[in-house]
């Protein structure tokens, strides 16, 4: 709502150049008012009197209106009408009302003029404040669609894990169970066969042993927990005790390994590596035909932006390959390929392990047909003292099987 005029806050300026005004237009033409008209008087005199009411406000405006009126009568029109007439002195009553009225309106329309420059600047500072509101607003509901984008992401990831593992778990429990029940029940088998079964029992266990594994990493990525504990490594060592734990994955191919002569130390989580190394080698394995072969090879490395040296480790097989259409995906949790027994997990895992290190992980064609996954890990970086017993990791060492 427009609010009311008001006096100017320092009238003092309006009745001075008001009064300069006025005093000048006397002084000046005073001495000619015998040649000159009337008019030429009133219309400077107005213009002093519109200065001082636009500066001063009404009432300043409208006292030196009469003020310019009583100047502009006694100086300028009773010198050429010394006596009055009835008329005349109406028209001396309307021209002093007219030049306050002047005066006052000039006033009224400068503190008018005044208060609308006010609200026009209240009114942008309040648009300026709507709009920086409203941008407030739309990144906060980009942020709250992206939460809410996240958590429907996360609940469809948090479904397919309750079918995936549901579905998974059949599996090697229908085996454990079939072979557990015909031992309860006294069943004979010649022992070959008995040895047979006992050994799908154990790489059955060893599966599931594996998928609770992978879910308890999953559930640690998704709540953010994945932080390694660097420790100083012998990366041979991890590798030919996983292979040797692995054994029963690889009866039906060979297994080697190629590392760079004098390979240095790595540093990285000891358990991730662990898993990291299983996932690969389990994958590599379940798609590796038989009388083929899985080998891992170290014998190449890589700098950082920050100038970080990395170990690039390599895992490959001899299979089918990784299909183009399935690569943009093949990272992702609960992406399986065609035919796969596994839960989707594991590659997604590895991803997160290596990445959580500052290292970068990735998939090849192999020469001559298969998959090589390559992955980086920082090289443990020489300050000139020993490792001593507790930061030092080495796993025991065994023989590879062929």
């Amino acid at each position: 709502m427009q609010r009311l005029p008001t006096d100017g806050d320092d009238p003092r300026q309006g009745v001075l150049l008001g009064l300069a005004g006025l005093v000048a237009v006397a002084v000046l033409l005073g001495p000619m008012r015998t040649n000159l008209s009337p008019a030429l008087p009133a219309l400077l005199l107005v213009a002093a009197v519109v200065v001082a009411g636009g500066y001063g406000g009404p009432r300043v405006g409208g006292a030196l209106g009469g003020t310019a009126a009583m100047i502009e009568l006694f100086l300028f029109v009773s010198e050429q009408s010394p006596r009055a007439t009835v008329v005349e002195v109406i028209e001396s009553v309307v021209l002093v009302a007219l030049f306050m009225a002047i005066g006052i309106g000039a006033g009224w329309l400068a503190q008018i003029s005044e208060s609308t420059e006010l609200e026009v600047e209240l009114a942008s500072g309040d648009n300026a404040a709507l709009s920086r509101r409203l941008v407030s607003v739309t990144v906060e509901r980009a942020v709250l669609a992206e939460e809410a984008e996240d958590l429907a992401e996360r609940e469809v990831h948090r479904t397919a894990l309750l079918r995936s593992v549901s579905h998974d778990l059949r599996t090697p429990l229908s085996a454990i169970r079939a072979v557990a029940t015909d031992l309860r029940d006294g069943v004979q088998y010649e022992n070959a066969v008995r040895v047979d079964l006992l050994s799908t029992v154990c790489d059955e266990v060893e599966r599931l042993d594996q998928m609770v594994a992978n879910l308890l990493s999953m559930s640690r990525i998704e709540a953010d927990r994945l932080h390694p504990q660097p420790q100083v490594i012998d990366l041979i060592e991890v590798v030919n005790e996983r292979f040797r734990s692995l054994s029963p994955l690889f009866r039906s191919v060979r297994t080697r390994s190629s590392f760079a002569a004098d390979l240095p130390l790595i540093e990285a989580d000891f358990v991730m590596l662990q898993e990291l190394l299983t996932n690969l080698l389990g994958n590599a394995s379940r798609h590796a035909p038989a009388d083929t072969e899985v080998w891992v090879v170290a014998e190449r490395f890589v700098e950082r932006d920050d100038g970080h040296r990395m170990m690039q480790i390599e895992v490959s097989d001899q299979g089918r390959g990784v299909a183009d259409d399935f690569l943009p995906k093949l990272f992702e949790p609960f992406c399986r390929g065609e035919g796969s027994r596994s839960t989707g997990l594991g590659l997604a895992i590895c991803k997160a392990m290596v990445e959580a290190h500052g290292g970068t992980i990735w998939t090849t064609r192999t020469f001559g047909g298969g998959a090589t996954f390559c992955f980086t890990l920082p090289v443990f970086t020489d300050t000139g003292t020993e490792p001593d017993s507790e930061t030092m990791v080495d796993a025991a060492p065994a023989e590879m099987p062929t």
